[in-house]
């Protein structure tokens, strides 16, 4: 072989020396490219589960709470879940959601019939009940607009049903097919509850010590560290407050839950929890909006921890296009006489009614789950007006309107008539209303109530 094969030859060999190394190059490049785009992705996967924002997020009521597209989530100790799903329909029959777990056994079918013609329910059966799982607060949201229900139309709404169901409603008009429904509720690791009376000495032994009722006031009027309980005057509010004493020995600070309960079993649960701790053995004043003489009994538990989640797009059984009756009518019988109870023809909505002679009403309100009138100082004009005070929960609008009975001649005055003054305060799902008649209670022998559509 000459020197210019040898030339050619050693020319070849570093060519083929130059294609190794360009495809070593090569896989160099494109495993660096995968690792890279790896990283990429993980990146971005990362950044999205810290970064997304549930469209929910963007509306306040939903106080950014977190949520389970599922029909169950854990919560404290316990796994909140829906159990049953049902929606009544004109005819009387109910329909029931079938699969995923869920129970063909359904609470309060008969009432659930009974309210079909005039009243759109869809009933939710949640578990645990209120021995491990209070519900403190509900709200229902249309899933489309994340609206409140009550929002999208006053037509809807809604209330917990003791023990441990929700139902939602709709007057003359359907339930949409999808909700949102929140909820803010004590999860308890056990059934403990202790009860107290509401009268000062009153004591309850708990773990660590012992719990006592040491002052109460009706018609609270103030109070200081100094002076206690300020006198209550004339025109002092139907607010009670009571203040409790603790001895025993909590080296670190225990919490405990304080609900009042009234004596028609409404709840009213503190916005935060009470300290027990080594610095202070006095808790209060703790003030409620139910007069002294309307509760029954205070409640202590352990913290549940108040929390918040909701259960996104659930989904109820559908809408059929049904029609609707008008609502029912209900006669309250006076004759003469103070009177007060509820209107069970109104039911599943809860309608309480009271009617009294005179009038002391200034005023009403709403606080979380409550709806009452502000009433102070004695009666006026006891021989001359009445009053006729309704709280409503279910549908915060419910429209109501009333006849009076003439009790000498038996004939029906005219709608709404001989009315003087009207009071009302209504939240989500939940109204207090009051109006004051220029008519003697004596001259009245039976009001008519009828409700209509919002």
């Amino acid at each position: 072989m000459g020197d210019s094969d040898r030339a050619a030859d050693h020319s070849g060999e570093k060519v083929i020396g130059t294609s190794r190394l360009s495809i070593r190059g090569r896989r160099f490049s494109l495993r660096f490219l995968l690792i890279g785009t790896a990283l990429i992705a993980a990146g971005l996967g990362i950044w999205r589960v810290f970064s997304y924002r549930h469209p929910a997020h963007q509306f306040l009521s939903y106080q950014k709470a977190p949520y389970t597209s599922g029909r169950q989530m854990k919560v404290g100790p316990n796994t909140i879940a829906i159990r049953s799903v049902a929606r009544n329909r004109y005819d009387g029959k109910i329909h029931i959601l079938t699969g995923d777990g869920l129970s063909q056994q359904v609470p309060g079918v008969p009432q659930l019939k009974d309210c079909a013609k005039w009243l759109d329910v869809v009933q939710l059966e949640i578990t645990p009940g209120p021995d491990l799982a209070e519900l403190i607060q509900v709200r229902i949201f249309d899933h489309q607009t994340r609206s409140l229900l009550s929002e999208l139309d006053p037509a809807y709404g809604w209330r917990v049903v003791e023990p441990n169901l929700i139902q939602i409603y709709g007057l003359g008009k359907e339930i949409p097919p999808k909700l949102d429904v929140w909820l803010r509720l004590n999860s308890h690791a056990d059934d403990t509850v202790y009860s107290l009376a509401p009268v000062v000495g009153a004591n309850v032994k708990i773990p660590g010590g012992t719990i006592t009722v040491e002052e109460v006031q009706d018609r609270f009027a103030g109070w200081s560290s100094g002076k206690g309980f300020y006198p209550s005057q004339p025109d002092s509010g139907p607010d009670s407050a009571v203040i409790l004493n603790w001895k025993g020995n909590w080296l670190e600070e225990t919490r405990y839950q304080f609900v009042t309960v009234s004596n028609v079993g409404e709840r009213e649960y503190r916005d935060r929890f009470m300290r027990l701790n080594w610095d202070s053995n006095s808790v209060g004043p703790i003030r409620s909006p139910f007069p002294l003489g309307e509760i029954d009994h205070f409640e202590l538990r352990p913290f549940g921890g108040r929390h918040r989640f909701f259960f996104d797009g659930l989904e109820v059984p559908p809408a059929t296009g049904r029609k609707f009756d008008p609502p029912p009518t209900a006669i309250i019988p006076v004759d003469g006489t103070q009177q007060q109870g509820f209107l069970t023809q109104f039911e599943p909505l809860r309608v309480r009614y009271r009617v009294e002679k005179g009038t002391n009403v200034h005023g009403s309100g709403v606080y979380n789950t409550l709806a009452w009138i502000k009433q102070s100082g004695p009666h006026k004009n006891v021989d001359t007006e009445f009053t006729l005070l309704f709280t409503v929960h279910g549908i915060a609008e419910l429209p109501l309107d009333i006849r009076l009975q003439d009790a000498s001649s038996g004939q029906w005055l005219g709608k709404n008539a001989q009315t003087s003054g009207n009071y009302m305060s209504h939240g989500s799902n939940r109204k207090a209303t009051a109006q004051v008649f220029r008519m003697p209670l004596e001259d009245v022998k039976a009001i008519e109530v009828t409700a209509r559509m919002p």
